[in-house]
């Protein structure tokens, strides 16, 4: 992330807090995650990491720092119904009440921003999302 550490956002703090987790890892390996779009071929279960909105927040006092927060959302691809409801779960353990320096982005704070929906997706695979409100803050 060191030389994209310009671009960083709340997509970077959930792909770090999912790779940090080993229980995660366990249900899922690593080469079955992607931030922004899944190779062709990628087989399930499957994590997606997008960014569905973002708006700054600029600080009004003389600081030099904007508050960024952004809405990510965590698309799980899964096999069976019940393995879309574990994964979605531990998506949830892991990410939610995340706070501190993440991903190199410094006071973060990560937070629930809603689930669903669910659905059946291409070659019968069970779709979830869960979305997530991940506040940083970033250089002026």
């Amino acid at each position: 992330m060191s030389d994209d550490a310009d671009i960083a956002g709340g997509e970077d703090v959930i792909d770090a807090l999912l790779r940090a987790s080993a229980a995660m890892l366990a249900l899922v390996p690593a080469s079955q995650m992607a931030i922004g779009r899944l190779r062709d071929g990628t087989p399930l279960d499957t994590i997606l990491i997008r960014t569905i909105s973002g708006v700054d927040q600029h600080i009004l006092d003389d600081g030099d720092g904007i508050r960024r927060r952004e809405r990510i959302e965590v698309s799980i691809r899964a096999e069976t119904h019940r393995r879309r409801k574990r994964l979605r779960r531990l998506v949830q353990q892991v990410c939610n009440d995340a706070a501190g320096t993440i991903a190199g982005l410094h006071n973060v704070v990560v937070m629930t921003a809603g689930s669903g929906p669910d659905l059946i997706g291409p070659g019968d695979t069970f779709d979830g999302g869960e979305d997530f409100a991940v506040e940083f803050e970033k250089p002026a």
